[in-house]
Parts: C-alpha cells; sequence; structure tokens
C-alpha cells in the first residue's frame, strides 16, 4: 500500500519534469526555466517555505532558455540531459560537492529541432530525437550520426530497445521499428488510431508498451510483433509510463489526475490507482529502482508516494 508523503502546490510556476537519478539517490525538478537537483529526504521534506527558498541554497541549479520539458539521468549518475521548449537539448554535468556549479555544459547542436522530446540509450552513448525527421546524435564524439526522413508524421516518443532497434510512437498512431546499424525502417505496426505519446519496453519479456491518446495500452510481443490485450483503465489520455524491471510494474500516470500500477508479471490486471489531493492533470511521473518511491507533477503542483 502506497501512503502520499508530500503534496505542494505550486502557483504561477510550471512544474513539467521530475526524475529520479538511477542510484534512487537524488530527484530532479523544474520550476518554469530552472531545475534542481536534491537528495530525495531532502524532496521529501520540502514544504511552501523552502520550496521558495531553493535559489539560495547551495544545491545543484540548472538554468534553461525556457520552461523545462524533459530531463534524463545517465546511467552512471554524472550527467543529465534536459531539453526546454525552445526545443534545444542541453548536457549538463552534475558536480560531486553539489555546490550547483554547471561545468563542461554541451548544447546539443541540431538545428531546426521540432520537439523537446527524446531518449538516451547510455550503453551506445547516442540520444535520439526529432520530430518530422529523427536524429541519431552520438553524445560522446559530439556529432550527428544520422538524420532519418520521416514523411508526413511527426515523432512523440522514442524508445530503444535491447535488440539494437529504436521504436517511434507518432502522430497518427503508427509505431515504427529502426535498425540502429543500418539505420532502415524494418517494421511498422498500425495498432493506435490517435497519436502515440509514450513507449517504454520490457527486457523481461521482450514487450514493448505503446500508451496512445486512444486510452490504451498495447503490448506488443517483439519476437512475433504480435499484440496483446490491451491494457485500459485511463479516462484521459496518458501522460507517462515507466516500465520496472525489477518489480515487474508498468507505472502510468494520465490527465485524469490519477497513477496507475500495473501487474506485469500475472495478467496485466491494475493493482493500485493512486490519485494525488488536487485531482488536477498528471504531467510526468519517476518511480525508484525498487518500486516503492513514486514522485509526480501535476498542473498545480508537485508530490510523492511511498511504499509503507
Amino acid at each position: 500500500m502506497y501512503e502520499k508523503k508530500i503534496e505542494l502546490k505550486i502557483k504561477d510556476r510550471c512544474n513539467y519534469v521530475i526524475e529520479m537519478s538511477p542510484n534512487d539517490n537524488n530527484i530532479f525538478f523544474s520550476l518554469n526555466e530552472q531545475g534542481y537537483i536534491l537528495p530525495k529526504e531532502k524532496f521529501l521534506a520540502l514544504t511552501d517555505k523552502t520550496l521558495n527558498e531553493l535559489n539560495s541554497e547551495k544545491i545543484q541549479i540548472f538554468t534553461l532558455e525556457d520552461t523545462i520539458a524533459k530531463a534524463k539521468f545517465t546511467s552512471d549518475n554524472k550527467n543529465i540531459f534536459i531539453s526546454d521548449q525552445t526545443k534545444s537539448i542541453t548536457k549538463y554535468n552534475i558536480s560531486d560537492d553539489k555546490t550547483g556549479e554547471q561545468t563542461d555544459n554541451l548544447k546539443i547542436n541540431i538545428k531546426n529541432l521540432k520537439t523537446w522530446k527524446f531518449e538516451l540509450d547510455t550503453t551506445k552513448g547516442v540520444l535520439a530525437t526529432g520530430g518530422n525527421n529523427i536524429f541519431i546524435y552520438d553524445y560522446v564524439n559530439n556529432k550527428i550520426l544520422k538524420e532519418i526522413e520521416n514523411k508526413n508524421k511527426f515523432v512523440y516518443s522514442f524508445c530503444f530497445l535491447s535488440n539494437n532497434k529504436l521504436a517511434t510512437g507518432n502522430s497518427n498512431g503508427s509505431i515504427y521499428l529502426y535498425n540502429m546499424e543500418t539505420y532502415n525502417k524494418e517494421n511498422k505496426i498500425e495498432e493506435h488510431c490517435l497519436l502515440v505519446r509514450n513507449l517504454c519496453f520490457n527486457n523481461n519479456k521482450n514487450i514493448l508498451y505503446s500508451a496512445s491518446d486512444d486510452l490504451h495500452i498495447n503490448q506488443i510481443d517483439m519476437n512475433t510483433l504480435k499484440l496483446f490485450s490491451p491494457m485500459v483503465g485511463h479516462k484521459e489520455p496518458i501522460s507517462d509510463m515507466i516500465y520496472n524491471e525489477k518489480k515487474g510494474i508498468l507505472v502510468t500516470s494520465s490527465f485524469d489526475g490519477t497513477v496507475k500500477i500495473w501487474d506485469t508479471k500475472g495478467n496485466n490486471n491494475c493493482i493500485n490507482t493512486l490519485q494525488p489531493d488536487t485531482k488536477n492533470p498528471i504531467w510526468d511521473i519517476t518511480v525508484s529502482q525498487e518500486g516503492d518511491f513514486i514522485a509526480f507533477t501535476s498542473s498545480e503542483g508537485i508530490g510523492a508516494f511511498v511504499l509503507k
């Protein structure tokens, strides 16, 4: 059973992004164009007063040109990639002394980028982003490896798979699978009728989950490309989706103001529904490796649930 540990209302500031570091020690969250990294314990102890005093503390603060839209840690916890609504992506070093200094920042140089969405493959040191076209960027050597033409579609989501493939979710409800050695499109999956907002991968079962604005969460067997029965329960589009490999759960959030936990080891039923007090649309979620901590951002706040 999860219990709510924190829920703060945030007025007049856009709070879209929340992300947990891979070692579960730190939380990144955004307020307008600034992002903050706090130890998890300090995040859970936030109050309205301490939230307003963050800029005066010696913590890691990242300032972008516009409202922050997405953030991802690298698996070694040494860097974080942050995008903003000017459609730019920046790689930041995370300082060990937590003084807030930003060193060796790298602005991802992709001209005419149409989206702030991206995904990392930290095993290969590459980043996928795009919009009308898909860009594969080598962030170790700071160069574009490939621009893949994506005619008449707009990419809303990216997911790297374990078999050296990239899945993209498109505006028309289709999913494309690309070979990351040849960059050729190998398969097209058409199982949604509206845009595919989220993708994530179950490496244990080789299953790709796709969440669409048609309210379905599809399960696609990557061995056969066959579709299992969709998971249905949200009443509004699914805003974020995370598969927790260690616990075998899929965690989803929605503009309906709920967070749902799905059992992927059994019959794929929803086993828990969490709802903040404000009941406002939820933008983003993050889940600890142990599955015992779920933090969220909503249209009017920020909060977290902890497993008892």
